[in-house]
Parts: structure tokens; sequence; C-alpha cells
């Protein structure tokens, strides 16, 4: 209410000034209307507007305004239709004047403005609310906030360079297709991971030293379809010699979803997304691993699949996930296939019923099998 109030004085003070300034002019050409012949006369006899000026300001008593007003007035101003039209105009300024010094010279008046004002926008603006309103100012706001949410691409290449591409730059094409470009590499370079996620989602970057650490989709930056990317170090605080093995999307740390992981010795554990809540800049230990050993592959399980575990050798071996008890985030695992002694775990998936599997050895036999 005392902000209206100041509000509304000021306003009526500024029309008031206003009002008052005009009536003022007015004022004068009413004294030229009644005398504009000895006007006319004054103008005449003198060189200039700036001689003739002092000379009306004596005579018929009026300020500078007002007689730079009577210089400047047009010769239709004299008809009796103009001159009507001034007087009407001026007897309007003298009533309006007179309710602005009313209103400023008693605070009921200013209530009652307030009072009509604040019903007219009741009855102009009579819809519900459509901003939601929270706690918190401008200091709340983060940088996901600001980001719209579109679906990309996220592609890292065998030497860590990393890039997000929005989906739509892959159309749709028939069999037989050339593709298009999706990547820039060096001549022994090649793409090893292609993840498909949103910006707003959490990107989980697994590396071989058994380190997990975190990234939002909008933080990858985004190059073109030909650009290389960014090495992923500049993004990543990772250390020397280690490389990103899996990437994973995560848009809720839901309880009842686990990590499967597998490393080179043939060691398995399982820990749910819960614990991987939190994680620092600098990396968080996803699983502890035995001199000489390094993680080889992550997925993600809801408690209820069967793993298959693939080696060097050409041996498989297939369990229900249940038999890997849910272990700490930083325990080290139990055995998951037993090797021989120059052998080791090339890879590890998830058994859906219903599929084959797919075994590519590394001279590019390929075969699958039930």
């Amino acid at each position: 209410m005392e902000h209206q109030k100041e509000v509304i004085t000021r306003r009526t003070q500024f029309e008031l000034k206003k009002a008052e300034d005009r009536a003022h002019i007015l004022e004068g050409l009413r004294i030229a209307l009644d005398h504009i012949d000895e006007i006319i006369n004054i103008i005449r006899s003198s060189r200039t507007g700036d001689e003739a000026k002092p000379v009306l300001m004596e005579r018929f008593n009026l300020t500078e305004r007002q007689a730079q007003a009577i210089l400047d007035m047009r010769l239709v101003r004299l008809s009796g239709l103009e001159r009507e039209k001034i007087e009407d105009e001026y007897q309007e300024l003298v009533k309006l004047i007179a309710e602005l010094k009313a209103i400023l010279a008693d605070e009921a008046k200013i209530v009652d403005i307030i009072k009509t004002e604040l019903l007219e926008i009741k009855e102009k603006y009579n819809d519900t609310r459509r901003t939601e309103i929270t706690a918190g100012g401008p200091e709340m706001l983060e940088d996901e906030d600001l980001i719209p949410e579109e679906d990309s691409v996220v592609t890292l290449t065998h030497k860590g360079y990393i890039k997000r591409l929005a989906s739509n730059t892959y159309r749709s094409q028939k069999r037989g297709g050339r593709g298009v470009q999706g990547m820039g590499t060096h001549e022994d370079d090649f793409v090893e991971h292609l993840l498909f996620t949103s910006t707003h989602d959490v990107i989980l970057f697994f590396t071989s030293k058994g380190k997990v650490y975190r990234a939002k989709g909008y933080e990858i930056p985004e190059y073109g379809r030909t650009a290389k990317g960014l090495p992923i170090v500049n993004l990543l605080n990772l250390d020397k010699e280690e490389k990103v093995t899996a990437m994973i999307r995560v848009k809720e740390y839901n309880e009842n979803a686990y990590f499967i992981f597998t490393t080179k010795t043939g060691i398995t554990k399982r820990t749910s997304l819960s614990q991987f809540a939190n994680i620092r800049n600098n990396g968080l230990i996803a699983i502890h691993l035995h001199e000489d050993d390094e993680l080889i592959s992550v997925h993600v399980t809801d408690g209820t699949k069967q793993i298959i575990i693939g080696t060097r050798n050409g041996m498989l071996i297939r369990f229900d996930e249940k038999d890997v008890r849910e272990m700490g985030r930083t325990a080290a695992g139990v055995r998951g296939i037993k090797l021989r002694d120059d052998d080791w775990v090339v890879g590890m998936e998830i058994v859906e019923p219903g599929q084959d599997i797919l075994v590519v050895t590394e001279k590019g036999y390929g075969k699958r099998t039930p």
C-alpha cells in the first residue's frame, strides 16, 4: 500500500506539472488572441523574433515561454474554431489541475484510486496463475535449467577423442545407403564407444583402472559431423595410461538397479546404482583392482539377468547374476571365470531370452549360436 501511494503521488505530481505547463502556454495564447492586432504590429516592427520577444514580455506581462509560444503560433490559430479549441482545452486543464491538487491534498482520494485500479486489474487479468513459484532465487538456478533437453549421440574413439552430436544429424536411410560421416578420425584411430543419450542425462565413464567419472550430457562439447572431437583428458581428470572402457547413461539412481563389473583376470562384482549418486570431479573408485588387473566391461542390470563372459582363447561361461552377491563400491569382487595361465577376459555381456551369441575372432571369423 505504501508503495502504491508513492507511485500514485509521483504520477499525480507528474501529471499536475504537465497540465500546469500546458495551461501556462495556453494562458499566453489567450492573451495574444485578445490583443492580436497590437501583437502583429509589434512583430512587424521588429527586425527579428529575438527582438520582438522582450517587447511582448514587457507589454503583456508574459514569461519567456509564453512569448516564444506566441511567436511560434501559426496564423490558422486566429480562426474562430481554433480560438474555441484553445479556450476549451484551457478550461479542461483548469478542471484537471484542480482535481490533481485535490488528490495530492487528501490521502483518502489516493486510497480510492488504489482500490479502483486494483479492481480493474482483477477484472482484466482474472485467470489462474501461470507462473510457478518456487523457493530460492536466481542463485538457485543451475546451468541445466537454461539448457534445452534434446537427444544426442556421444562418440568416443580408441585414442580418447569425445564429442556430442544432435541425434537428427544422422538421417534415416534405406538398405544399401552409403550413410553420412559421423566423425573425423586419425588414420589409426576408430570409434570405440557410441552412446545415445540426452543433454540432461548423467553419463558415467568407467576406466581400465577401476574408477568412475561423471559428466552431464550438455558438458560434453558439441562438434560438427567431420570434427574429431575433444581429447577426453580435457574433460575428465584421467590418470596417465587410464582408458575409458565403458560409457553408461543414468537417468536416476534406482536402488533396484545394479552395475555388473568384469575384469581382465575374470573377477566379477555387482553393486547397486545408488552407491554412485555422488561422484567427485577427480573420480571415484568403482571396483578395487588387484595388481596387473584392469576393468574390461560394465553393464546395468535389474538383478535378474544372465551374464556371459568370453576369454581370449574362446572360452565362455554363463551364470545367473544372483550368483554374484551384492557388494560395496570399493569391494574387489569374486571369481567370475577360472582362467588358464595364458588366457584373459575380453568381454562380458547381458544375455536376454531368445537371443543369439555372436562371437568374432581377432582375425575376423564370426559365429552365431543360440
